[in-house]
């Protein structure tokens, strides 16, 4: 009879997908070596390989996927804390959080938040628990590791690090092993603490990486953001702020070390308005124009187009005439 927590997951669902698991896959799968030990599955999709005791947790997933498939990591007993790999695929943790092939993290899974998804396509993941007692020795012997987890669970995501070669290695070696009742908590307990040594020392530069892409994403919202709204009078970093839901420091940061400064991106946006207006609503006289985009008048119009088009508008609407006749 096995244990509550040896009944630790049920995570695929029947399906009508028939091409066959060619029989090679099971076998070059990591925790292929466990097999006289753990739990081997398989439908015609996905093979899983999953191992419990009281204090590891290993599952392993490998196939081709027809649709997305959850995995109910919530019901393993153990206290949240999994080091997840992707070598091919994704694992949707929500609609903003996803473990993109060749990359590795560590995730607190949240009781509110939804089941991780294997994406539908050739998808292959290992996902290793730990109890709530080894959670604890792990993250004091790496304090760093319990900062990073307590952001996620403030909503800020876990950086993910790509899997090296150091990683590749250490699973190779664990994949050649001899397992017996004695030797293979040694094993599993080796290869628990040099994986997590290994994302623990690259994760300050993760960090910085991911702070980096975030701002230079948020950068880009901005400007979109500036060039939609050039016609609104108020266009400063509070406002911004608001629009894009974050803070005005967030912005600030957003914008140091650009090329364009927010106020010059604000100038820029309404130049081009400017001159979009010039061109196709020849109607409008260049004073009003001046007006709509919140310049003092036409003259302080002038003076910044001049310099940012090498032309007055007065010379701009001209020539788009001349050339309609």
């Amino acid at each position: 009879m096995m244990s509550e927590q040896q009944q630790v997951f049920n995570i695929w669902e029947k399906s009508s997908f028939s091409k066959p698991l060619h029989r090679d896959t099971f076998k070059g799968m990591h925790l292929a070596a466990l097999q006289h030990l753990a739990e081997k599955s398989s439908d015609k999709e996905l093979y899983v390989i999953r191992y419990a005791d009281h204090d590891f947790v290993l599952l392993e997933v490998k196939g081709t996927l027809s649709k997305d498939m959850h995995i109910d990591l919530g019901a393993t007993g153990v206290g949240g804390m999994w080091l997840c790999l992707q070598f091919q695929g994704q694992t949707i943790f929500s609609a903003y959080e996803r473990l993109a092939p060749e990359r590795m993290a560590a995730v607190k899974t949240r009781v509110e938040g939804t089941d991780p998804c294997l994406s539908s396509e050739k998808n292959w993941g290992l996902f290793l628990g730990l109890s709530a007692a080894l959670q604890q020795q792990l993250t004091m012997e790496f304090p760093i590791l319990n900062d990073y987890l307590t952001k996620q669970l403030e909503g800020i995501p876990l950086p993910e690090v790509p899997i090296s070669y150091a990683d590749r290695r250490l699973l190779d070696t664990f994949s050649k092993m001899k397992f017996g009742s004695f030797s293979t908590k040694h094993h599993l307990g080796q290869l628990y603490l040099k994986l997590y040594a290994n994302y623990a020392q690259r994760l300050p530069y993760a960090e910085r990486r991911s702070t980096d892409e975030s701002n230079i994403q948020l950068y880009h919202r901005a400007k979109q953001y500036i060039q939609e709204n050039c016609m609104e009078k108020l266009l400063d970093r509070e406002t911004l702020a608001d629009a894009l839901h974050c803070s005005v420091r967030t912005i600030n940061r957003a914008f140091e070390g650009r090329k364009l400064s927010l106020a010059a991106q604000v100038l820029d946006a309404r130049l081009r308005k400017a001159r979009e207006l010039l061109k196709h609503r020849t109607d409008l006289p260049i004073e009003q124009i001046a007006l709509m985009l919140y310049f003092y008048d036409g003259s302080h119009l002038n003076i910044h187009y001049k310099k940012r088009f090498h032309r007055t508008p007065r010379q701009e609407r001209k020539e788009v005439k001349a050339k309609r006749r």
